[in-house]
């Protein structure tokens, strides 16, 4: 809101002769408020006292006339102010009024004298019963107190702050939606359970004449559209949806609050949090390399070992020599032996060769560091976020 300087003072009976909070007279009273919708609200300075305890600010109110400020009327004095710094008193209600017509699409200005003739044009009952149908000056005048107060349009006011956010064209923001409505696989087999059509091949037998045949038809297939639409209007084409939206426009300062951007008159800066690196998580890359000072294997000198002295082997097949006939002893195994000898080969392979490993990490920011420097600076100048 407009930043006012106070003119002048009551001070109200019962209030401390040591209040720390004066008004002084001023020559900015403001100007403009009288188009307020609303009574304005004053709100001061809150007390720099540490720790910062609501107790310690200072309430004032104040009187508008001709749209400014002709007098204000400390009801709390707080304490902790220092005389050398002139707090600020700002209107914090300051809302621009907008009118929105919201027409109703379903008016109709002769919609009483509709159904009112519908009711008329009806035969008069022919029955004899105890209860005939009549329509009475009762049933028409129901009918008008219904419908008389649908109104074409209705004037709707909106409370909107006095200023826009600057916003960011570079970003966006990507928000999923929740579900709203049935999936197509849910809602596609009501389709073939809903189906009303039928036959109407014997309407061609009939006396019927060809208009009111085509009735038939038409309202058929106005009744399978109908059904259609009803069906996809529960139905969400697309599961999830997203919504995007330009962020806000954020300029942040490094350092102390004082490298911040100075307002103008039509320029305001809104503090709103102090906020620390927003980022949840990052990832550097990691490479590890290594080349050999010779590479290859001629370098390597490992002549291969003179060959071992061979050995023999005896091994039996599993077949027999036929049975001594005359002791009818079974005959021996017969045996095949087998000499073996060893040699080694040169070294192989391609020997020492340049090698290349590489990696993500990820770093999750856990906002630690920031914690620990507000929680520093809340210690030492107060909290000024408290409200």
């Amino acid at each position: 809101g407009d930043e006012l300087t106070i003119p002048g003072s009551v001070k109200p009976a019962g209030t401390p002769k040591n209040a720390t909070i004066r008004v002084a007279a001023a020559a900015r009273p403001g100007s403009g408020f009288v188009n307020l919708q609303v009574a304005p609200i004053l709100e001061i300075s809150p007390s720099p006292k540490t720790p910062q305890d609501d107790n310690n600010d200072a309430k004032v109110e104040a009187t508008f006339v001709g749209g400014s400020v002709s007098s204000v009327i400390i009801t709390k004095g707080g304490s902790g102010y220092d005389p050398n710094v002139p707090v600020s008193v700002v209107v914090n209600n300051i809302d621009e009024i907008t009118t929105i017509i919201q027409k109703n699409d379903g008016y109709r200005a002769n919609l009483v004298e509709e159904f009112q003739g519908m009711l008329k044009s009806l035969p008069p009952s022919s029955g004899t019963g105890p209860n005939p149908v009549e329509i009475t000056a009762e049933d028409l005048q129901s009918i008008e107190d219904s419908y008389k107060y649908v109104p074409a349009e209705t004037e709707l006011e909106n409370a909107e702050p006095a200023f826009s956010i600057k916003m960011d064209p570079d970003r966006e923001r990507i928000d999923q939606l929740p579900q709203s409505l049935y999936s197509s696989d849910a809602t596609a087999p009501l389709k073939a359970i809903m189906d009303s059509s039928y036959p109407l091949d014997y309407l061609q037998r009939t006396p019927v004449d060809d208009e009111f045949k085509q009735v038939f038809f038409e309202e058929q297939a106005r009744s399978l559209e109908q059904i259609s639409d009803d069906i996809d209007s529960i139905t969400q084409k697309q599961i999830p949806e997203f919504k995007s939206t330009q962020e806000t426009k954020i300029e942040t300062c490094v350092g102390s609050f004082t490298n911040l951007p100075t307002a103008s008159k039509f320029t305001k800066y809104i503090m709103r949090q102090y906020r620390a690196d927003p980022a949840k998580q990052t990832g550097i890359t990691v490479s590890l390399s290594c080349t050999p000072q010779d590479i290859g294997c001629a370098h390597i000198t490992c002549p291969p070992p003179a060959l071992s002295p061979g050995y023999s082997e005896e091994v039996g097949t599993g077949t027999f020599n036929p049975p001594d006939p005359e002791t009818g002893e079974a005959g021996s195994e017969i045996t095949e032996t087998y000499t073996y000898s060893y040699s080694m080969s040169p070294l192989l392979g391609p020997g020492a060769q340049k090698w290349t490993a590489t990696g993500d990490m990820t770093i999750f920011h856990d906002l630690t560091r920031a914690a620990a420097t507000v929680s520093m600076a809340v210690d030492a100048y107060g909290n000024p976020f408290s409200k």
